[in-house]
């Protein structure tokens, strides 16, 4: 190869005749195209070569490549020159420098071995690889790509792209092949292979939804190393990948089982099948297409039955489906043939077995069996569609018999009836009254109940000893029993939510009426005024002298009892679970009213007399409210609650634990008495007494409402402020007992009792502190005086008795004091009080 810079280097063809022979378009796999497995040796490098061993060897394997990547042509590095088919590279004397680069050998058909192919390039020339020297060296890669190109079998180009021209320039490098050059070496070889499906085979390119193909390919790709996996779209939205697969055998092979004809609500569709093999190395790949017709399958009801019914309840239809495709979906019609509508049920893909209820008309079926054919449509998403039918009977509902066992109360809630009866069967718990009522719904169109004491569905000719008759708007039966008695019950009508309830609560022994409570939650209501009782909302009325007393003992449960008074004057004794209210009537003999075991008691005297209520605690912590103005009073604590209402008088007693008694005043003019265990409030209409209670509140509201406290046997003490006065023991500050009124117009408090010692009894002290108003204070003998002028001088508080008396300091600048010399008792006047002598 010649240079071309300041002057032309030019091949000297005649000294290379010898070398090359001048024999061109021949490989190394002889005529014709084919591929060429060659090695390569690299001499030692001379020490005037100016580039590194690194440097020629990389610009000698760039050159090697730029021919393997377009030909199929292999260069594998040898250590021994002497192989057959290999190319030596060596530097060595050309002709000096100057004039030739390099020259080269033709292929072996051509030059005997060893010389075909070899490479000699100038050691006498300057090289370098790339252009950095700008002129002053050739480009090793850009000659050695030329000088491979003669050993490989090309002869010199006249096109101006080609690295085949006889000439370079300095200043020149190699930038690839041209197109001509890749042109030129593949008349010599073949192109590098590729990764190539070669073929793809279906067993069966029709098939049916369920079926199963079997798929075969071959592939090629050169002698490319790598690990290959084949994955396949089946065209059904499924896709297989294939483990890896061998390149040496170039073939694979799998199967599919196409599980529906997918898209749906076709007859039969195509499934584009496509494979894709890939290189995992080299991340090369090739795909290639198939096609298999998918056909549907009509699906089949392999079974299909009705179970019996009974008139008035459901038959159940079951059934199988069978469907080779395992991804249909299908949608059943159901023809009843009996007078219904046409049912539509869907199932999901993959259900196969379905169960459908149905009831059948029952009027027509009430004596005789009925038969109804049920048709059964099955079609799936593809449109198949295949029917099956079966037989349904429907019998005679037989009635039955529901036992309730023993009832004491009983409520059966929301039965329905159809124009038919329903039978119960039960024993009664209690002697006395077995009561039945029939509670309809809007929807009634009449109910009747009807009593047996023999099984009416064991003997038709049976006949009720009671039927039901219409009280206050309920179907009711009233029937003297006694315990242990079997009843037997027909409720006949038409009603979708009717209730029954059956009572056996009550007894009327002589003139003794008792009422039985039950396990659960009662209400027991009496009225003394009309002689009438109700238990859980049943009531029963008696005539005026056909009952002189009334018993009610709760169960368990939370029960509660709401008594009414009589028109004469009653009085009532409560307890925590016993209560006893007696009446009075003009001339004839009263009503005795005793209930217990209650957790809740209300009582309320309505309907005139003069009524008096005693309510007593229990044995622990319980309060006592009276409020006159709302006319309650109660008394409640732990589980006890105990009220009464409109009682003229209402009396409280504590005997245990520590109580609290509230009273509360009306709008009118009030009266409050208090010392210790006795207590009263007291106004127009009303008197509220309280005994025994170790705290007292009483509350002043509207009205000229004036309190009395009086003191007792112990060490007392008063406390009074302007809104209230509080009177308590001091031996224990109070807990022996406290009594406190707020609010009130006007306090008397009196210290009159002197038995026991001075620490017992006898050394009473009343604390005094004034008002914001101008007071006024008088003392004088034992007893001293406050009084608050306004428009008037208003008494505020009247203090008698007490062994000492302490006024607190006052800062009103016309608080005054007008004393006595001589007083019964201590007085310790506080600083601020414009203090004068009586009578000055």
């Amino acid at each position: 190869m010649g240079s071309n810079q300041s002057r032309p280097r030019r091949l000297r063809l005649e000294n290379l005749e010898n070398r090359r022979c001048l024999a061109a378009s021949v490989g190394w796999d002889g005529v014709g195209l084919g591929s060429a497995s060659l090695t390569y040796y690299i001499d030692d490098i001379p020490s005037r070569v100016n580039l590194t061993e690194a440097e020629v060897r990389a610009a000698l394997e760039t050159a090697l490549d730029a021919w393997a990547t377009v030909a199929d042509i292999t260069f594998t590095e040898t250590d021994s020159p002497d192989e057959v088919d290999c190319i030596e590279f060596s530097f060595g004397y050309v002709d000096g420098d100057g004039e030739s680069l390099a020259f080269a050998y033709y292929p072996d058909d051509v030059n005997a071995e060893p010389i075909a192919g070899d490479v000699t390039l100038d050691k006498d020339e300057s090289w370098e690889v790339g252009n950095g020297l700008r002129g002053n060296a050739y480009d090793l890669t850009l000659v050695a790509v030329h000088e491979i190109g003669h050993a490989l079998g090309l002869d010199h180009s006249y096109l101006a792209d080609s690295v085949m021209v006889a000439g370079v320039d300095a200043d020149q490098m190699f930038g690839g092949l041209g197109s001509s050059d890749e042109a030129a070496i593949l008349t010599l070889y073949a192109p590098v292979p590729t990764l190539t499906i070669t073929s793809l085979t279906l067993d069966a390119t029709c098939v049916s939804e369920g079926e199963t193909v079997t798929l075969a390919g071959t592939f090629v790709e050169g002698d490319s190393d790598g690990t290959y996996t084949v994955s396949v779209d089946w065209g059904d939205g499924t896709t297989d990948t294939m483990a890896t697969v061998d390149k040496d055998d170039g073939t694979f092979e799998t199967t599919h089982q196409y599980l529906d004809d997918n898209p749906s609500e076709t007859d039969a569709d195509d499934c584009v099948v496509t494979v894709t093999i890939t290189n995992l190395v080299t991340g090369e790949s090739d795909s290639a297409n198939t096609l298999v017709n998918v056909e549907n399958v009509r699906p089949t009801i392999t079974s299909l039955s009705a179970s019996q019914a009974t008139a008035g309840s459901p038959t159940v239809l079951t059934g199988t489906i069978s469907d080779p495709g395992e991804e249909d979906t299908f949608t059943l019609s159901i023809a009843w043939y009996d007078g219904s509508a046409q049912e539509i049920v869907t199932l999901p893909a993959g259900t196969t077995e379905f169960s459908v209820s149905h009831q059948f008309p029952s009027g027509s079926t009430s004596t005789t069996d009925a038969s109804y054919t049920i048709l059964v449509t099955v079609e799936d998403d593809d449109t198949g569609s295949r029917s099956a039918y079966t037989i349904a009977t429907v019998v005679p509902a037989q009635a039955t018999l529901s036992d309730l066992g023993s009832v004491d109360f009983c409520t059966l809630d929301s039965l329905a009836l159809a124009g038919e009866s329903s039978y119960f069967v039960f024993e009664t718990a209690h002697d006395g009254t077995v009561t039945l009522e029939a509670i309809e719904s809007e929807a009634s169109e009449g109910v009747t109940i009807a009593l047996y004491d023999e099984n009416p569905l064991e003997n038709d000719e049976v006949s009720p000893i009671a039927e039901s008759s219409l009280v206050d708007g309920v179907q009711r039966i009233d029937q003297s029993t006694a315990a242990g008695q079997t009843y037997y019950v027909q409720l006949t009508g038409t009603d979708t939510a009717v209730s029954l309830q059956i009572t056996n609560l009550v007894c009327l022994d002589d003139t003794t009426l008792t009422v039985f409570g039950t396990d659960s939650d009662d209400q027991f209501e009496a009225s003394a005024a009309d002689k009438s009782v109700a238990v859980n909302g049943v009531q029963y009325d008696f005539a005026d002298t056909e009952i002189v007393a009334i018993q009610f003992s709760g169960g368990d449960g939370h029960d509660k009892v709401i008594l009414q008074d009589s028109p004469g004057d009653d009085s009532l004794e409560a307890w925590a679970t016993t209560a006893v209210l007696s009446t009075a009537a003009d001339g004839e003999s009263g009503l005795t009213i005793e209930v217990d075991q209650f957790e809740e008691l209300y009582v309320y005297a309505r309907y005139g007399g003069t009524d008096t209520a005693s309510l007593y605690d229990s044995a622990g912590n319980d309060k006592f409210k009276a409020d006159p103005e709302e006319q309650y009073a109660k008394m409640y604590g732990g589980a006890m609650y105990n009220r009464v209402k409109f009682f003229e008088v209402a009396k409280a007693y504590s005997s245990e634990g520590n109580d609290l008694a509230r009273l509360f005043g009306t709008t009118g003019d009030d009266t409050f008495e208090g010392q210790k265990d006795v207590s009263r409030l007291s106004g127009s209409s009303y008197d509220v007494q309280a005994y025994g209670f170790g705290q007292v509140i009483a509350y002043a509201s509207r009205g000229t409402d004036v309190a009395t406290l009086v003191d007792s046997e112990m060490k007392d003490e008063l406390q009074a402020r302007q809104h209230k006065a509080q009177l308590f023991d001091t031996a224990t500050n109070g807990e022996v007992y406290l009594i406190v009124a707020r609010g009130f117009d006007s306090y008397r408090v009196e210290a009159s009792s002197t038995t026991g010692s001075e620490e017992v009894g006898g050394a009473d002290i009343a604390k005094l502190w004034g008002t914001s108003a101008d007071d006024v204070l008088e003392a004088a003998d034992d007893w001293l005086r406050l009084s608050v002028e306004t428009d008037s001088l208003e008494v505020l508080y009247d203090i008698i008795g007490f062994e000492t008396v302490k006024v607190r300091d006052t800062d009103g600048e016309n608080d005054t004091a007008e004393v006595t010399e001589s007083l019964a008792y201590d007085l310790v006047l506080g600083s601020g009080w414009d203090r004068s002598a009586a009578g000055e």
